[in-house]
């Protein structure tokens, strides 16, 4: 087991990405694995990886900045497949921060919003009626 990090410079001295392997892999259990700063020290873009796939589960994986620092995407993933239950996988900001639009994923399948949430209800549900079942034995 073998834990590597690169990091590569801008002409101008500043750290411009900054990489966290394991065995090879992007991976990282504490934090983003991959990160962009732009010529000025800010950062352009976050990623959190686990064996080389995007995920995370405490919030997005995928994170992209407008030059300002303000959050232009982000994006929701769970071993590398778009996918999110309490809201919208991909988001989309203005750069004056307004959320201007929204995709719904869930294992990789994109949907309505409608759809979604019909999609969620009824995995609560499942999972629900399993519990009481196993409950009651």
């Amino acid at each position: 087991m073998s834990i590597r990090v690169e990091k590569q410079h801008h002409p101008n001295g500043v750290l411009r990405t900054y990489r966290h392997y394991y065995n090879d892999y992007l991976h990282r259990e504490d934090g983003p694995a991959e990160e962009w700063y732009n010529d000025n020290g800010d950062i352009s873009a976050r990623k959190w990886y686990l064996n080389n796939r995007l995920h995370r589960l405490d919030g997005p994986a995928h994170e992209r900045f407008y030059p300002d620092g303000v959050l232009d995407v982000h994006g929701w993933y769970v071993n590398g497949t778009l996918h999110r239950e309490d809201g919208p996988a991909i988001e989309r900001f203005a750069p004056d921060g307004r959320r201007t639009d929204t995709y719904y994923y869930l294992a990789g399948n994109g949907m309505s919003e409608q759809e979604h949430r019909r999609r969620v209800l009824l995995q609560k549900l499942a999972a629900a009626h399993t519990s009481a079942k196993e409950a009651s034995l």
